[in-house]
């Protein structure tokens, strides 16, 4: 451990201990924490906001990836390995069901997770395809519900 300070080494050597404390304090202080949190970003939100900026422009890659993967969990995406799968959603380069080239965005062509929304299945991921496909299959599954025409 050479060229570490003596609280970089005591840290190492105390991680979970230290981790432990931490949430111990947080569980037991929960409100206290949050108002102090909430305080110190009000009297400092431009800075707040400019370390974040910062953050994304240096770990692109690693900020899409986390905001990716916590929206698909909280629209209800079942998958076993969400790094896996945030891997092969940004190598697909076509949609798999029409072929139109995927492009990353919001428009017509941007890429889309399509899962089943039947929640009980352990894994709901089906495919990698366009948004005018996703908006397509999502139409015929409110048509097929409800038996008409929306």
């Amino acid at each position: 451990m050479e060229g570490l300070t003596t609280s970089q080494v005591y840290y190492l050597n105390n991680k979970e201990m230290l981790k432990k404390r931490s949430r111990d304090y947080y569980d037991a202080n929960r409100e206290y924490v949050k108002d102090k949190v909430k305080a110190y970003y009000k009297e400092n939100r431009e800075d707040c906001l400019e370390r974040v900026k910062i953050y994304r422009e240096n770990n692109f890659y690693e900020w899409d990836k986390r905001q990716k993967i916590a929206t698909w969990k909280r629209r209800g995406m079942t998958y076993d390995n969400f790094d896996e799968l945030y891997d092969l959603y940004i190598s697909i380069p076509n949609c798999e069901l029409c072929g139109v080239e995927l492009m990353n965005g919001l428009g017509k062509r941007g890429r889309c997770c399509d899962h089943e929304h039947n929640k009980g299945k352990k894994r709901n991921f089906r495919n990698i395809i366009c948004k005018r496909c996703n908006n397509t299959r999502e139409g015929e599954r409110l048509r097929n519900e409800k038996g008409q025409y929306i």
